[in-house]
């Protein structure tokens, strides 16, 4: 007899599992509804930034031009230019996009799941919800991980789900061409490489994508072997927009955080990227102890147990499968996309003092998800099972309902950090920031930012923060002693040469504070506060044309700031242009208005 043939599922029940989806994902997300803004790069790109608040000519050329924060991510600022037009900056229509952006993700992965399992229609369960249901079993098992809630609840990571929504485009229309044929496949062939530099142009994180889709040819496709030349031209397009991105990326990168391990060697960094591989994995079976900043110590040692038992996870994983590729395709092709995806942020390339980050899983852990609706496609029928996966998904969405919390603020984030693991020194730092911008409390930010620089004392970020609240406290002895090592360590520091020379003026040595801002601009000439602070010290030495040469080059590097035309307008009226002073006194007046 003939295996008899699943019934297929109604677009009806498709329909209603999609809801659900939706549903559940934003219950599972619904603390990062309610919260604001983190000291985590959201208080410095969207409070201390104008550039995204207008969709002028100007702003648009900034936004498809900057490298901001080692990043290049145009559509990312377009789309906070968007939301900044809608609810200006409160922080809960951009939380909501984010979220949205993730369900409609999450939706999108249900269907590319099931286009998956309906070319092996063996696994495919009878009846006219069980398909449907395994497939979004899987949706589930990615949109509600709390692996997720870094890149959904993070603000500044909508780079992350705006990216991955067009990447699920880019394979949604890749696998579209392959059933069509003549114009219409040339046509989702052209969309879904459209769709792949969108999402190159939210984040360039997918530009491994060439490789997947050839290993995904080979399985589930099954079409590298019969069309070998085809499938390579086909990609060339992914790839060259793939090479010009990770141009890109590199150049935003190599100024910012990749120096901070450039003495690691390279056993050092594959054996970082063979833990980062197990890392993930155990992760993505055990949820447990997951932190914002999983910090990559300046006494890195390749070879501690937990470095060693990484590579061997991940070198034998690798092996066994390989062995065992007939009897397993699905499961090294799974695999191979997995470590093929992950693969530019395992270490190899550092970027950021972060070992691993949960943000990482948001594409590489897709393969995951359609492994966990094929082995609910195949059990799915039986009670027991079904008995179980109702308990395991309500599991990862309450513990992803606590981890979209910990996202609440920078007390409740950094706090949750230093509860993890006491010895993390930028935690320590970023507390010690959040308890003095938003609580006043000096005295536990400098214990704080103490405690950090007590952990690495070549951390000189935490002690530049000391420093600038021991200004504040008028001890300006100890925050020279700290400024002068900041300067040592790192003499392109040109915040530290701003402060030592306020520190050195509150001390009465002029010359030495013209000095250090001399320095500060001539590490950075565009650094407008060197320049305003130089014009307030020649003011008050009587050098007013000096001050107002000074202030007027501030304002050229600086024009949305207020307080430097109130500046020049006072200079300007010592000097006897009226007419000059009142024209900035109606800049500033329209600036503060925000006119």
């Amino acid at each position: 007899m003939s295996r008899r043939s699943p019934s297929r599922p109604t677009p009806a029940a498709t329909r209603w599992v999609a809801l659900g989806i939706v549903l559940l994902v934003f219950a599972s997300f619904l603390p990062a509804l309610s919260s604001g803004w983190v000291g985590w790069d959201d208080d410095a790109l969207f409070m201390r930034h104008h550039k995204f608040r207008a969709l002028d000519a100007e702003n648009l050329g900034w936004m498809f031009s900057t490298f901001q924060t080692g990043h290049y991510q145009p559509l990312t600022w377009l789309s906070f230019a968007l939301d900044y037009q809608l609810w200006e900056m409160n922080p809960a229509g951009y939380h909501f996009v984010n979220v949205m952006l993730h369900a409609v993700n999450a939706v999108l992965f249900f269907l590319l799941i099931a286009a998956f399992i309906r070319r092996r229609p063996e696994v495919i369960p009878s009846g006219t919800w069980g398909f449907p249901l395994a497939c979004g079993v899987g949706a589930l098992f990615f949109a509600i991980h709390p692996l997720r809630a870094e890149s959904v609840a993070w603000v500044i990571e909508r780079r992350d789900t705006l990216a991955g929504l067009f990447y699920l485009l880019t394979l949604h229309t890749y696998l579209r061409m392959l059933d069509r044929q003549g114009s219409a496949r040339r046509r989702m062939y052209i969309l879904s490489v459209v769709c792949f530099a969108l999402s190159l142009g939210a984040k360039a994180w997918g530009i491994t994508l060439p490789v997947a889709l050839l290993i995904l040819d080979i399985y589930p496709l099954r079409r590298f072997r019969t069309a070998i030349r085809q499938c390579l031209l086909e990609k060339v397009p992914y790839l060259l927009l793939a090479l010009a991105f990770a141009g890109f990326a590199f150049h935003a990168q190599k100024h910012a955080a990749m120096e901070m391990v450039v003495d690691h060697t390279l056993f050092d960094r594959l054996m970082q990227s063979a833990y980062a591989l197990s890392f993930y994995i155990g992760k993505t079976i055990l949820p447990l102890g997951l932190s914002p900043l999983y910090l990559l110590k300046p006494s890195f040692d390749p070879l501690a147990p937990k470095y060693i038992l990484g590579a061997v996870v991940s070198l034998g994983i690798t092996v066994v499968l390989l062995l065992l590729r007939k009897r397993w395709p699905w499961a090294l092709a799974a695999w191979a996309c997995y470590a093929v995806v992950v693969s530019p942020v395992l270490g190899i390339a550092q970027s950021g003092p972060q070992i691993t980050a949960d943000r990482y899983t948001y594409l590489s852990c897709l393969p995951f998800g359609v492994l966990a609706a094929a082995g609910a496609a195949a059990l799915i029928n039986r009670r027991n099972v079904r008995l179980l996966i109702v308990p395991l998904l309500l599991a990862l969405g309450v513990l992803t309902f606590r981890q979209a919390g910990i996202w609440h603020d920078s007390g409740t984030l950094w706090e949750h950090a230093i509860k993890l693991d006491p010895s993390n020194y930028i935690a320590f730092n970023n507390r010690g920031y959040f308890v003095h911008e938003r609580q006043g409390n000096l005295g536990q930010a400098i214990r704080d930012y103490s405690a950090a620089i007590d952990l690495n004392p070549e951390y000189v970020l935490a002690r530049y923060n000391r420093a600038g609240l021991r200004l504040r406290q008028g001890n300006h002895e100890s925050a020279l002693q700290d400024l002068n090592e900041v300067i040592r360590r790192d003499p392109d520091h040109t915040a530290a040469y701003v402060n030592r020379a306020a520190a050195r003026h509150a001390q009465g040595d002029i010359e030495g504070a013209i000095a250090d801002l001399d320095a500060a601009v001539a590490v950075d000439p565009t650094f407008s506060t060197a320049y305003q602070n130089r014009a307030m010290i020649r003011a008050q030495q009587g050098d007013l044309a000096g001050a107002l040469a000074d202030v007027t080059t501030a304002i050229e590097f600086e024009p949305y700031n207020g307080a430097l035309y109130m500046q020049r307008a006072r200079l300007r009226s010592q000097l006897g242009d009226a007419a000059g002073a009142q024209t900035d006194y109606n800049e500033a007046i329209r600036l503060q208005r925000g006119r």
